[in-house]
This record gives structure tokens, sequence and C-alpha cells, in this order.
């Protein structure tokens, strides 16, 4: 069964929040070699659950603009539909902080979880008449990568999807 045009959108904007730009800053020798350790190519596949379930695949090209920021691209295809992923992670001598900046959003503080950094997006989001909520978290560990995706409504219930990605 395929997940309904409106969870789709949804789901869109979620790549939406990832599109950004994080100033240059200056990081030391830990945060700049913990970021280098994710630059690549990774793929991973997992599930969208919910009261259905639908597969997901995604590709992500990890690059590094500086020693002090990373930038990444990539797409994660579910039930035929296409999730843009593009924007940048940088950590912040100033905060003392990883940060990633998301268009409408402002910055986003990376929280630390397990030997590494999570960012955590979501906002409530009303279409016509409908309404809900979507979270993406993005989290970087050791050189892995891992993304959590969460969309809930009314309507079509709570969706989630942990996606691993590797090289």
């Amino acid at each position: 069964m395929k997940l309904s045009r409106r969870l789709m959108l949804a789901i869109l904007a979620v790549g939406c929040l990832f599109a950004s730009a994080v100033p240059v800053v200056r990081a030391g020798q830990a945060e700049n070699a913990f970021l280098q350790q994710h630059v690549g190519d990774f793929t991973g596949r997992g599930e969208l659950r919910g009261e259905t379930t639908e597969s997901v695949a995604c590709r992500l090209q990890v690059q590094s603009s500086t020693a002090q920021r990373l930038r990444y691209s990539g797409r994660c295809v579910i039930a035929g539909d296409t999730i843009p992923l593009r924007g940048t992670i940088a950590y912040s001598d100033r905060e003392g902080r990883y940060e990633a900046s998301a268009t409408g959003l402002g910055t986003v503080v990376g929280r630390a979880q397990n030997n590494g950094v999570s960012f955590t997006l979501g906002r409530d989001y009303r279409r016509q008449s409908r309404s809900g909520n979507f979270r993406v978290t993005f989290a970087l560990s050791r050189g892995s990568i891992t993304l959590d995706l969460t969309v809930a409504d009314a309507a079509n219930g709570a969706f989630q999807a942990r996606v691993p990605l590797s090289r």
C-alpha cells in the first residue's frame, strides 16, 4: 500500500530542513578528526513502519568543504518518492559545540550521544485541514551515520524509520 501523498510531502519537508550553510569556524584537532571520519560515500536500507511498512533506501555523499565543516548531499527513496538531503555540519570553537543550520530554523545544536553527536530537527505542520509533526535525527558516531525519521498525524498515525548508513 502506498503512503498518502500528504505524508510523503511531510517527509519531503524533512530533506528541506537540511538545506543550509554553516559559517566557517575553527575547530580543534579532536573536533576536526571527528568530522573527517565521516567523509565518504554512504548507503543504507531500512523500513518506514507504521500502519503500513515501506522500504527506505538512502545514499549520502559527505565531503570536507574545509577541515572544520562537512557538506553532505544525497537522497532517500521511500515508496517510490525521493527525499533530498543537503546541508553542512561544523564545530564552533566560539560556542564549544557542533552545529548545523537549517533554512528557516536557524542553528541546530548537536547533542553528545554514544561517542558521537546527533542533530534533531522537527516541527509541527499544517496542510489544508490536516496537521501533524515530523522529526529527523542525523547521528554521527565513529565514522558511521544513522538517519532516524518520525512522521505522525491523526489521519495516518505514526511512521518511524531507522536507516544505518555505511561505506
